[in-house]
Order: structure tokens, then sequence, then C-alpha cells
């Protein structure tokens, strides 16, 4: 008599009942992932199972961070004003039967700001004297960076005439923020 014997395995495929997505909304970044204006992440939860969700928490910081803001819906969108190369958002969500699951997004960067200026102040010469109008002028752009070196006008001063000239700088940063100073 041939046997024919059965073998089974079972396989078990766990699948996260739900996700989470992050998405842009608002102010487009740049080619090197800066924004130079507040703007939103959507966050949207997506339910892949018949349990349903119980609601979600979300934070927003310069670091990772536990989600303790109460969200409902799927979706949300929650705003990044602060100036950082490390926005996070972090969302927590879990659904009817405790299973939970947390992520974070990638790092968003917002400049708002100009580039500061240093070294610029009232300065007296003598009739027919010379000045340098770049001698000791420096700028700084702590976080998107400078996108060239500053410029000035006028870009010399007439010193035969006793009086007063402004010299205007400008310099920008690689986002168009840009700041001038007198």
């Amino acid at each position: 008599i041939d046997q024919m014997y059965l073998m089974s395995k079972v396989i078990e495929v766990k699948m996260a009942p739900f996700y989470i997505i992050f998405e842009i909304v608002g102010t487009p970044l740049n080619g090197e992932g800066w924004a130079n204006a507040n703007f939103y992440i959507k966050t949207t939860l997506v339910n892949k199972c018949a349990v349903s969700l119980s609601g979600y928490k979300w934070c927003n910081s310069t670091s990772e961070c536990t989600p303790s803001t109460t969200a409902s819906g799927m979706t949300g969108n929650i705003l990044v004003s602060n100036e950082s190369a490390n926005n996070v958002v972090c969302v927590s969500a879990v659904n009817n039967s405790g299973y939970t699951k947390t992520k974070c997004s990638d790092y968003y960067k917002l400049d708002k700001t100009g580039p500061i200026f240093s070294g610029i102040g009232d300065t007296t010469i003598q009739r027919y004297g010379t000045i340098d109008l770049a001698k000791d002028v420096s700028i700084t752009d702590a976080l998107s960076g400078l996108s060239s070196t500053y410029s000035y006008n006028p870009t010399t001063i007439d010193t035969s005439s006793v009086g007063t000239t402004n010299v205007t700088y400008t310099a920008v940063d690689k986002l168009g923020n840009s700041t001038s100073i007198v």
C-alpha cells in the first residue's frame, strides 16, 4: 500500500494594520530641502484592516519627540514654524485592538531669517582720505548658508567734498532671505 503523507506548515504573515504618510503642504522646499516660510506637514493614517483606529497623537520638535497632542480623524496638518535644520514630526496611532505604531518624519529645514552683518559702523575719514568699505565687514547665515558674497552701494566714496554718505550693504542667503543695512 502506498501511503501519502500530508505535511503542512503554518506561515504567519504579520502586516501592520495601518501606516503613516507624511507630506509637505504649502511652501515648496528648494533643491537642498529648505523652506523660507512656515509650512505644514500633512499626516495621513492609512488603515489596512477592519479594526478601526481609536485615535492618534502627534508632536513637532527639532528632535525626535514623544507624541502628546491628540488629534482626530485620519489626516491632520501640523505647522512647522521653528527655524531649524532639524524639524521633525512624530505620530503615534493606536487601533481598537491595541496595536500601536509610532513613526517620525524625515527632518524638515526652515530658514526665514536673512544673513547677519558684523563690522559695519560709522566711520570718519579726513578730506581727501581713503576708505576701504569692505574692511572688517563679515556676514554669516547659520541656517541655509550664504548664496554669495555681499554687495554695497555706493562702491566708492568721494572724499574731496565734506559731508555724509550712507552706504547700504546687502546680503542674500540660499533661500532668497535678504538683509540690507545702512
